[in-house]
């Protein structure tokens, strides 16, 4: 399998300019490949919990004549978390924190697509816990290969932070000995591969 990296300026361009037929195509996410993970410092920053998501879907319709036509939605499944320890991962389940009962996924749906220098931003709908923002999701095109035909397979990474009591989760979280043990902001981090893409 031939994997070939460009900047994500030469990968927009060749997305818009190959010599196939216009159209639209619609990726899934390889998730063999791809890594949606998040990290949030505790104790003032002394140390950094790591975790990530295992199960979710990443839907992505391209639009080659112009990809700011095009859009993402995400879901989650919150009870995929996965943070190394069975314990720590059975708490974020907890009504105090996601409360994966009631609140099942979190999902991102994009409203629109917009160049931003030489990448790009995702701004859509971001639910979690309930709570519903518009947020804007910045994105890196980092590679392209046509592994079928002419449809493409691309590679894309994006990196936002987002405070965890705007959407409840935590809020009356109290540590026995250490006070403002967790921080408020948590990053997140993605990066995805995509499958071979179908054309509608």
């Amino acid at each position: 399998m031939r994997w070939h990296k460009f900047s994500g300026a030469v990968v927009a361009i060749l997305l818009l300019t190959q010599p196939v037929s216009a159209g639209t195509i619609v990726f899934e996410v390889e998730k063999n490949h791809s890594t949606l993970g998040f990290a949030i410092s505790i104790a003032g920053g002394m140390s950094k919990v790591r975790g990530q998501f295992s199960d979710y879907s990443v839907r992505i319709v391209l639009n080659e004549d112009d990809i700011t036509n095009s859009s993402v939605e995400v879901r989650i499944q919150v009870i995929s978390i996965n943070t190394g320890i069975k314990g720590r991962d059975a708490d974020l389940q907890k009504p105090i924190f996601f409360d994966t009962v009631n609140y099942r996924e979190i999902t991102f749906i994009s409203t629109s697509i917009e160049r931003s220098g030489k990448n790009y931003i995702a701004t859509g709908e971001f639910t979690m816990k309930g709570v519903t923002r518009t947020i804007q999701l910045p994105f890196v095109l980092k590679g392209l290969d046509r592994l079928s035909g002419d449809n493409p397979v691309i590679g894309f990474s994006t990196a936002i932070t987002v405070n965890r009591l705007e959407y409840g989760v935590g809020n009356d979280f109290v540590h026995r000995t250490i006070p403002f043990f967790l921080a408020n902001e948590v990053q997140i981090k993605i990066d995805m591969w995509t499958r071979v893409g179908k054309r509608q």
